[in-house]
């Protein structure tokens, strides 16, 4: 019975504190989730804690549209690129004739 009652109770309590232990902020006293990593060290941390600012919602809207028009300029210059190696490229003509006979 000691196996299957107490036991069981005390490895489960022992796991979800290991889980708990492992998910919070590494900040002393903050029991937060911590889903952030500290950039150049090991530490995960939480919202609160973590040095640099969540961007906003239209912070992130410009910064989508910016590489938008970045990768459209990209393909347009691409394309005048191939258009003027085309124009530049002699015509074809007949092949010239061999001197292997």
């Amino acid at each position: 019975n000691f196996i299957s009652g107490p036991l069981a109770d005390i490895t489960l309590l022992g796991g979800a504190y290991a889980i708990a232990r492992r998910h919070n902020c590494h900040v002393k006293g903050c029991w937060r989730v911590a889903r952030a990593q500290v950039p150049g060290t090991g530490y995960i941390v939480c919202r609160k804690h973590h040095p640099h600012d969540a961007p906003t919602a239209q912070r992130v809207l410009d910064a989508h549209n910016a590489a938008l028009a970045r990768r459209d300029t990209a393909l347009d210059d691409l394309a005048q690129g191939a258009a003027a190696a085309e124009r530049a490229a002699p015509p074809p003509g007949p092949a010239p004739p061999s001197d292997t006979a």
